[in-house]
């Protein structure tokens, strides 16, 4: 998985996950990564000629190994 390689390749201490308050099943796969909402950044996104308000989803490197030490 592509957070694994983040976090024990790259040593990234941080993923984020941007997306659209729309998106309900993107934001689902945020939660199932076990992801946490960090907030909203609101109608920063233009799409359409609509400002889209965007979600941040993000996991810290202790979190994910720790969720993650049994594989």
């Amino acid at each position: 998985m592509i957070i694994d390689w983040a976090v024990q390749e790259r040593g990234m201490h941080r993923v984020e996950w941007l997306v659209s308050c729309e998106n309900t099943p993107s934001i689902n796969v945020a939660r199932r990564l076990g992801m946490s909402r960090d907030g909203v950044q609101r109608q920063n996104d233009p799409y359409r000629g609509v400002r889209q308000d965007t979600e941040v989803w993000s996991v810290l490197a202790p979190e994910w190994r720790a969720a993650h030490s049994t594989r």
